[in-house]
């Protein structure tokens, strides 16, 4: 930039520390919504990093757990409405397909699975 132009990037870390630090959060955060998850639904976590494995385990399930900062919307804004339009006790769906996939994914709130089918507890063999 032979005009005096200076170039600056502000997304990267003010230090390699701060990068690292907002990293650990990331993991922290992630692992936290596991043990949520496992309680919940009575599994465990699998603490297999760096491994095609699930996050966690149960005896009749096992399950990729994410909690994102920004969620995607749809599955919440179809869920509320299903709440608001129907207050019986059945259970709430919200069930999409995308192009080119073969089979279609049901969501649900975790709330509305625990009411429906209980806790499901772990058999763990001690």
């Amino acid at each position: 930039m032979g005009n005096g132009t200076l170039l600056t990037v502000s997304s990267y870390p003010k230090n390699k520390m701060e990068g690292l630090n907002k990293s650990r959060a990331n993991r922290q955060r992630g692992k936290n919504a596991e043990r949520e998850v496992a309680r919940k639904l009575g599994g465990h976590r699998t603490r297999i990093l760096g491994v095609a494995a699930p996050d966690i385990e149960g005896e009749w399930f096992v399950a990729e757990v994410k909690r994102y900062q920004k969620a995607p919307e749809v599955p919440y804004r179809y869920l509320r409405q299903l709440k608001a339009i129907d207050t019986s006790e059945r259970i709430k769906l919200f069930i999409y397909k995308r192009p080119g996939w073969s089979d279609w994914v049901v969501c649900s709130l975790l709330s509305d699975f625990e009411d429906w089918y209980g806790k499901i507890p772990l058999k763990r063999e001690v």
